[in-house]
């Protein structure tokens, strides 16, 4: 770094929702190492998923009054989030650089609007990462630091790979429950039971089946199909029916901590 005074820490705000910020630790770990500890990263949580006191609300907007910078964790998850847009408004009004860091399979050409008005990045791209350092060093008024640029990628991959298989596997959870409310029982983080069976209406099983294919070849369940029979009246309304057993297997109930469904 070049000899320069510098009377203050140079204040990033870092906005991300719940589900992402094992990632932005990563990324803040790194800068703060990097830069010697002249960056001090302002990491942000979802409004929707906390309950947000007054206190927390102040620092919000005290960190968005000192910040020089913005980043935004960017993934086709994140991006409809409302807290997250107003964040990134809030910086936008205040005239300062905000930077949509995509991962997880966004790119930067499939942010929706206003953030593909940005000038993004993807977070695996060392090229992009790199743009990021430079940045932050022009903001220092100081050199650009070493760093290893692989270490961050291979820790970013290692957690997209986590977060990819959790989004997956709750979307597909969350479709089976809205198709039929029973599931709930054995998809709950603490179940009763971790299988269940019984008559599906054929109709029903069919808008099923894609999710649990999806489960089944993740390996957090397995399922089989029985006989068919006419039912002309029960709480399902009778017609077609199709036997179903499931059950779920432990490595599904080790990830479903992390989420509500």
């Amino acid at each position: 770094m070049k000899g320069v005074i510098i009377m203050s820490k140079l204040i990033i705000f870092f906005s991300h929702i719940t589900e992402e910020a094992k990632l932005a630790d990563i990324i803040k770990r790194h800068i703060e190492k990097d830069f010697l500890g002249f960056i001090k990263v302002f990491v942000s949580s979802d409004k929707e998923s906390i309950l947000v006191g007054d206190k927390w609300l102040n620092d919000i907007d005290l960190a968005l009054k000192e910040a020089k910078i913005e980043f935004i964790l960017s993934s086709k998850y994140s991006v409809s989030r409302p807290w997250v847009n107003f964040e990134a408004g809030a910086a936008w009004v205040r005239g300062i650089p905000v930077i949509p860091i995509c991962h997880t399979g966004m790119r930067p050409v499939d942010l929706p609007v206003p953030l593909n008005m940005l000038q993004g990045i993807i977070a695996t791209d060392k090229d992009g990462l790199n743009a990021i350092y430079d940045r932050l060093a022009k903001l220092l008024e100081s050199d650009m630091p070493r760093c290893d640029y692989e270490i961050i990628i291979n820790e970013i991959k290692s957690f997209e790979n986590e977060y990819g298989l959790l989004r997956i596997v709750v979307e597909a959870v969350r479709a089976l429950i809205k198709l039929l409310p029973d599931f709930k029982q054995i998809f709950s983080p603490q179940p009763v039971s971790n299988s269940i069976s019984g008559d599906i209406q054929d109709f029903i099983l069919y808008e099923m089946k894609p999710h649990l294919e999806i489960l089944q070849e993740k390996g957090m369940l397995s399922y089989s199909i029985g006989g068919n029979k006419i039912v002309f009246s029960n709480k399902s309304g009778g017609g077609n029916m199709i036997e179903v057993r499931l059950q779920v297997n432990d490595c599904y109930y080790k990830i479903v901590q992390q989420v509500i469904l």
